[in-house]
C-alpha cells in the first residue's frame, strides 16, 4: 500500500514510503555501533526487501524501532523506497522489539547484549520481564549492574574483546567480590581472559595471586611468583600463567642490588684493613 504523507500512516498499516521519512539521526533503538552490510546488501540485491522494517511516527519523521541493517543497506544502495510496518507502542515494548531481532541472530556479540539489555532497563523494563522473554541463567539487571562496576570491562565489551557476555559477567563479579582497584590489576586480568589464558573458573584463583603479589614489599620475585608449583594449582589446572613481573623491571632490581652489594663488599673491606675487625677471643679450657 502507496501513501503520499507521513500523517496517513496508521498503527498496524504495512506501507511503501519514501526512504527519505525515515529518521536516519535519530538511533535511540539501534544496538550496533557497526554494521557489516555486504551480505544484506547482496540478498536486497538478488531478492528485494522481504521483510518490512517496523517505524513509529514522530514529529521528526519515522523512527526506526528494527530493521536498521535493511535501511541502512536500502541507502547503500540508493533505494527510493522501503517497505514498512508501523507501530504506536511504547518505548519499552520498542526497544524490546529491537532486541528481539538482534538476539534472534547468530552474530549477536555480547557489546550488542549488553547494550540491548542496558537500554530496556534504562527504557523501564522489569527484570522479570527481561527473564522470561530471554532464557538466561542470571539476573539481566545484576548482570548489567556488575560489568558497569568496571569502566575496563565496559571498554573491552565494546571493543569486542570478549567472546561472550557471560564471561564479561564473570570477570566483573570476581573483580567485584576481590575487590580489585587496581586498574593496572583489571587491564591484566581482562587480557589474560580474553585471550583465554586464564579460564573462567579460574578467574577468582589468578586474581587473588595478583592481589597477592602486588601487596608484597618491593624486592625482587619470589620463585613461585616466576614459576607457580603444581602443588598450587586448582585441581585439574594447567597452567599457562604469565607473571606480571616484565624484563625491564627485573633487570631494575638486579642493578639495584648490585649496586647494595658493592656498598656492603666495600664496608667490610675497610673494616678488614683498617684494623677494626677484631679476632674471636679464645676461651680458657
Amino acid at each position: 500500500m502507496n501513501v503520499s504523507k507521513i500523517s496517513d500512516l496508521k498503527p498496524g498499516q504495512v506501507a511503501t514510503i519514501p526512504l527519505t521519512w525515515l529518521d536516519f539521526k535519530d538511533r535511540t533503538f539501534c544496538i550496533r555501533k557497526v554494521f557489516n552490510l555486504e551480505s544484506i546488501i547482496g540478498s536486497i540485491q538478488a531478492t528485494g526487501q522481504i521483510h518490512p522494517v517496523t517505524v513509529r511516527v514522530t514529529k521528526n519523521g519515522l523512527k526506526i524501532i528494527s530493521g536498521w541493517r535493511r535501511c541502512l543497506a536500502l541507502r547503500e544502495l540508493k533505494a527510493e523506497t522501503v517497505q514498512v510496518s508501523v507501530t504506536d507502542k511504547e518505548d519499552v515494548e520498542c526497544h524490546f522489539l529491537a532486541a528481539s531481532e538482534n538476539f534472534d541472530r547468530e552474530t549477536v556479540t555480547p557489546a550488542e547484549t549488553f547494550r540491548a539489555i542496558e537500554r530496556l532497563l534504562e527504557g523501564g523494563a522489569h527484570p522479570k520481564d527481561l527473564m522470561k522473554r530471554f532464557s538466561w541463567g542470571k539476573s539481566y539487571s545484576y548482570a548489567v549492574a556488575k560489568v558497569k562496576e568496571f569502566p575496563q570491562v565496559v571498554q573491552a565489551l565494546d571493543e569486542g574483546k570478549f567472546s561472550s557476555f557471560s564471561t564479561a559477567v564473570e570477570l566483573a563479579e570476581k573483580l567485584s567480590s576481590e575487590k580489585v582497584l587496581d586498574k593496572r590489576i583489571t587491564a591484566h586480568a581482562i587480557e589474560r581472559t580474553c585471550d583465554h589464558s586464564w579460564a573462567v573458573k579460574d578467574i577468582g584463583f589468578h586474581l587473588k595471586r595478583e592481589l597477592e603479589i602486588s601487596q608484597r614489599p618491593s624486592g625482587p620475585p619470589k620463585q613461585q611468583d616466576l614459576y607457580m608449583d603444581n602443588d598450587s594449582e586448582p585441581k585439574g589446572f594447567k597452567s599457562n600463567w604469565k607473571p606480571m613481573w616484565n624484563i625491564e623491571k627485573l633487570q631494575a632490581e638486579r642493578e639495584r642490588f648490585t649496586e647494595e652489594l658493592k656498598k656492603i663488599d666495600h664496608a667490610i673491606r675497610t673494616i678488614k684493613f683498617g684494623g677494626i675487625l677484631q679476632k674471636p677471643i679464645k676461651k680458657s679450657v
